[in-house]
């Protein structure tokens, strides 16, 4: 192909100058047909206008574990040697059921001798109240009597005729008022010391009562027995564990990493997920119920204890104290 060129042999400007502009226009037709527009840096199309913001989302990973939202540990409050295990490990059990159970034959002897000093201490009370009626009547006599040695007193005065006698018996009457008074207030005093040793007698009871009834572990709710540390003739101290109850039906997970950096990003109704150590590529997702506003000191640090809960099921052999992974997100 042979270009086209002046009698100098150089290529005519002309030439290419309406080249370029049919160039240009091939291109403003194509940017119209797209819907730019050129006199604006905005492009004209209404969806791409109305894009939402990009959230940047960040995660905060701890590890903590797979607890029942309902848990009990029962211990004894005495030293004592177990007399018999009524359950076994795994199993599950209704409120109220007998667990396991102590020899009671010592505090079996306390509490007879204690009720024995109730029946002592209640009888002597009664010794006493009869005394005081007693005294009561006592004193009533003996203020009859002065009442009638007064009235000697004045009749021998009108008539004149032995008066001395007659004052000396209303003395002596007043006398027998203050003694029946006085006998009265000791007989109302030992009835209230009576009365006192009955109430002590009978705490007595209720106390070995209450320590007899904590001899028997049963169920404070419906569950399964977790642990159980149990064996007859087994000694116990008092304040140890010898069996656990958890109601498995729900559930929680509870950080124990997080340091006051990371609290800090986290807010009740974040969202997470949860992978458990034992039941290895189930993510369970969850959601911040609780953040702990007490931190305590941890290998060095202060650290602050997070609920999570599932928002539903978590999978079939999630165990209590199970060690989990926790990925909390927060926006930035």
């Amino acid at each position: 192909m042979n270009d086209t060129k002046t009698p100098s042999g150089r290529i005519d400007r002309r030439l290419i100058l309406a080249a370029l502009a049919a160039i240009g226009l091939t291109v403003v037709g194509v940017l119209a047909v797209s819907g730019i527009n050129l006199g604006s840096s905005t492009p004209t199309s209404s969806a791409a206008a109305t894009l939402p913001p990009v959230v940047k989302v960040d995660q905060v990973v701890a590890d903590g574990r797979a607890v029942p939202t309902r848990t009990a540990e029962l211990a004894v409050d005495a030293p004592a040697t177990i007399e018999s295990v009524r359950v076994e490990l795994g199993q599950t059990v209704i409120a109220g059921a007998m667990l396991v159970t102590m020899d009671g034959e010592a505090i079996d002897a306390e509490l007879a001798g204690a009720t024995a000093g109730v029946e002592g201490a209640t009888a002597r009370a009664a010794q006493a109240d009869a005394a005081v009626t007693q005294a009561l009547e006592g004193v009533k006599v003996a203020e009859a009597n002065q009442a009638q040695a007064q009235a000697a007193l004045e009749t021998a005065r009108d008539r004149n005729i032995g008066e001395d006698e007659a004052v000396a018996a209303r003395d002596a009457a007043r006398a027998q008022v203050r003694v029946a008074k006085a006998a009265l207030v000791g007989t109302q005093e030992a009835a209230r010391a009576a009365a006192a040793d009955v109430r002590r007698a009978e705490a007595a009871v209720t106390s070995l009562e209450i320590r007899r009834a904590g001899l028997t572990l049963s169920a404070p709710f419906a569950g399964t027995v977790a642990s159980l540390a149990a064996a007859v003739g087994q000694r116990v101290n008092p304040g140890q564990v010898v069996v656990r109850i958890a109601d498995t039906s729900a559930w929680e997970f509870v950080t124990t990493d997080l340091d006051e950096s990371a609290i800090a990003r986290i807010a009740v109704g974040d969202a997470a997920s949860v992978t458990l150590d034992g039941v290895p590529g189930v993510e369970i997702p969850a959601t911040v119920a609780r953040i702990g506003t007490f931190g305590e000191s941890r290998q060095g640090g202060i650290v602050y204890e997070v609920v999570v809960t599932p928002d539903g099921a978590v999978p079939d052999g999630t165990r209590w104290n199970m060690t989990a992974t926790i990925a909390i997100e927060t926006a930035e």
